[in-house]
């Protein structure tokens, strides 16, 4: 149970990561597409996706990643109960 508790806490920490992150990107590329700012300094991987497929893909990727990696670890959670009940 010990590691249900530990995985309960990551995913918390993990999305409330998650939604920080998207939140800061977010505002960093709504900031630059309104020509308020002449640059943003945003993860790689967002300024990758902004330069080559546009806004939309470059605001959601930290939120998909979020509910990827929160979603993997409930699925994980889920396994361990299973085990424990069938104990």
């Amino acid at each position: 149970m010990q590691d249900v508790a530990y995985l309960r806490r990551a995913a918390f920490l993990g999305a409330l990561g998650f939604i920080g992150l998207s939140l800061w990107s977010a505002y960093q590329l709504i900031q630059l597409e309104q020509h308020r700012v002449a640059s943003a300094r945003v993860h790689w991987l967002i300024a990758l996706l902004y330069e080559n497929v546009g806004f939309w893909p470059a605001v959601l990727v930290f939120p998909l990643l979020g509910v990827f990696a929160v979603s993997s670890i409930a699925r994980k959670i889920a396994r361990l109960r299973a085990q424990d009940s069938s104990r």
